[in-house]
């Protein structure tokens, strides 16, 4: 777990069976929560090593290794793993509740979408 405002999980694996995703980071305050909802329903993700909370302003997300960075309401696509228990044993940051499950993110490949102009992280 790394943070305190937000507080993200994070893992050092490169994960076999990745499948493509895409997803939209949301920040639930009441729970003190950073979800990524995709078409399986809201999940906690537990984000590639070297990912850090970040915050701007109001907004919550996260910076990831490489330089990119995805905050609150922000479109990503990607490659995880949806998993209903944990599979690193970790408990989830803040009062997240495991409504779908967790999703582990790939390091490879995330890309924000919906970006006018060229496309490159702001």
């Amino acid at each position: 777990m790394v943070g305190v405002d937000p507080q993200i999980l994070v893992h050092g694996t490169r994960e076999e069976g990745a499948v493509p995703i895409t997803g939209r980071v949301k920040w639930i305050g009441g729970e003190a929560c950073l979800y990524v909802d995709t078409e399986s329903g809201r999940m906690v993700p537990i984000w590639p090593q070297g990912a850090t909370p970040l915050r701007v302003g109001e907004r919550r997300g996260v910076a990831l290794p490489g330089g990119g960075r995805l905050l609150d309401g922000d479109r990503f696509g990607g490659a995880g793993i949806l998993q209903q228990e944990d599979p690193l044993f970790m408990q989830a940051p803040g009062r997240c509740r495991r409504q779908n499950g967790l999703l582990v993110i790939d390091p490879v490949g995330i890309e924000r979408l919906g970006l006018q102009g060229s496309g490159s992280w702001e």
